[in-house]
């Protein structure tokens, strides 16, 4: 079943179960504000050197959205990502370390735009 925006929060407790979602964000289907969340807990255990199995599982499935042709889960996606792009340089290095290809090509514009590179 291809990820869309209807089912991403669905898929992101199937895929990231340590990530503690808020029930309710999943019920009213609050992407936004879920993945802005998402990325804070990312943000936090980037800090933290024993976490890389569940980043290398987030990232896995930030790659998974990356691949969907569905443009409100790009729409998600960039935005979620632009709080890692605006992070100092040593958390947003350590973050691309777990980027699969699609997802450090939509990082890449990203940057692009932030920083008009």
């Amino acid at each position: 079943m291809e990820l869309t925006y209807e089912n991403l929060l669905s898929r992101l407790v199937k895929a990231v179960p340590e990530f503690p979602i808020d029930a309710d964000h999943v019920a009213d289907n609050l992407v936004y504000l879920t993945f802005n969340d998402l990325t804070r807990f990312v943000n936090t255990r980037l800090e933290i050197e024993d976490n890389t199995e569940l980043l290398t599982k987030i990232f896995h499935f930030i790659e998974e959205a990356a691949q969907t042709g569905d443009l409100q889960v790009q729409d998600v996606l960039q935005d979620a990502l632009y709080e890692i792009a605006v992070a100092p340089i040593e958390k947003t290095n350590r973050a691309k370390m777990y980027m699969g290809r699609r997802t450090q090509k939509l990082f890449r514009k990203l940057e692009a735009q932030i920083y008009q590179r």
